[in-house]
């Protein structure tokens, strides 16, 4: 784990102050090093000396295991601040070549602005598995289409079966009327609406 910060702009008073900047490790081990901020200058150990308006760019190394703190320190004249990291504890080893952990949710969470969670942990992304734009189906014809899934998957609440009307007018004016049957791993679309018309039809994993 690598931490990379920015000190800031120094203000030096007077402005021709020269404070010298200076990086120490104060426990773990940190490798804390520094370079003049916003330069393409190297990180490093060695000293700095900043004038009024620069900045340092602070640089460690986070623990490499469990339950571990480490800290780095930067000094600017006889100003210093630490930065410490802290790792968890170990999860557990569990059992089989697949190691174990503690219970606990993982994985992406996506939040709006409220702080209410639009994805993640038990939210479930709706996959389309099926799809297509069909040609003007017949009063009281039907389509039968298959599904890439098996039989015991096609339900009502395991996949949602959507029909998009494509009906441009014509003489008169008719209602759609489209109904949907399951049967196994197909679905059949039949068109009572009592004129022929077009349509698409989405199936989506729920």
């Amino acid at each position: 784990m690598v931490v990379e910060r920015n000190s800031g702009t120094i203000t030096c008073d007077p402005t021709t102050f020269q404070p010298t900047s200076s990086v120490s490790d104060v426990a773990g081990a940190a490798g804390a090093k520094q370079r003049l901020g916003g330069t393409s200058n190297s990180y490093s150990t060695s000293n700095l000396t900043l004038s009024n308006g620069q900045s340092t760019d602070f640089w460690m190394i986070g623990p490499a295991g469990y339950s571990a703190t480490t800290t780095g320190r930067l000094t600017i004249a006889e100003d210093s601040d630490d930065l410490s990291v802290t790792t968890g504890s170990d999860p557990g080893g569990g059992e089989g070549d697949g190691g174990g952990a503690t219970s606990g949710d993982y994985g992406l969470k996506i939040s709006n602005s409220g702080g209410d969670q639009i994805f993640g942990t038990g939210v479930k992304g709706n996959t389309v598995i099926l799809t297509d734009t069909r040609p003007a189906l017949a009063d009281d014809a039907s389509e039968t289409f298959t599904l890439p899934i098996a039989a015991a998957d096609n339900t009502a609440t395991k996949v949602a079966i959507v029909i998009i009307d494509l009906y441009a007018g014509g003489t008169g004016f008719n209602w759609p009327q489209w109904d949907i049957t399951r049967n196994g791993n197909q679905f059949t679309v039949k068109n009572e609406a009592g004129v022929s018309r077009p349509y698409r039809y989405i199936a989506i994993r729920i």
